[in-house]
């Protein structure tokens, strides 16, 4: 099947970098790992955890483009690294891991879209609004957009 090429990190080291054009999939084959976008800067954002089993990276492989986020070891943690060429071998041997990825990027996709419905309804509302009512809706919108992020870290969590 050709190599395999796993990798080990420590406890806060950063295996990938958001906007790195780094095309690779990983899957965690032992520890615990965050995502972050701006991770290091005030306006950091945790978008979740992932636990041994789970992916990360399979838009970058799959597009081409660059990373949406930042992963970093939350423990020490062992992954296995797949280019294109590698996944494409892995899933021939490992059919039910195509299965796997198709279902992940589905839940993520469900629920984006149920995010982006409610934050439109929102908006629409706020359009609707008297002018005196616009910045206290403005306000309760910035507020339940905050809790989207959180919202999307516990979902991601819930899944691992």
């Amino acid at each position: 099947m050709g190599h395999i090429h796993v990798f080990h990190f420590v406890t806060g080291e950063t295996i990938v970098r958001q906007d790195d054009e780094d095309y690779t999939l990983y899957k965690i084959l032992m520890g615990r790992v965050g995502l972050y976008r701006n991770y290091g800067t005030d306006s950091e954002i945790e978008l979740g955890r992932l636990n041994q089993g789970r992916c990360f990276g399979e838009m970058a492989l799959l597009e081409h483009r660059p990373r949406l986020a930042t992963v970093v070891a939350l423990e020490e943690t062992s992954v296995m690294m797949f280019t294109e060429k590698h996944l494409r071998r892995f899933i021939r041997f490992n059919p039910g891991f195509a299965l796997e990825l198709m279902r992940s990027m589905s839940s993520m996709v469900r629920y984006i879209v149920c995010e982006l419905e409610e934050a439109c309804v929102m908006v629409e509302e706020i359009n609707k609004s008297q002018k005196t009512d616009k910045d206290k809706r403005i306000k309760e919108f910035m507020e339940k957009h905050m809790l989207n992020y959180e919202n999307i870290r516990r979902y991601f969590v819930w899944r691992a």
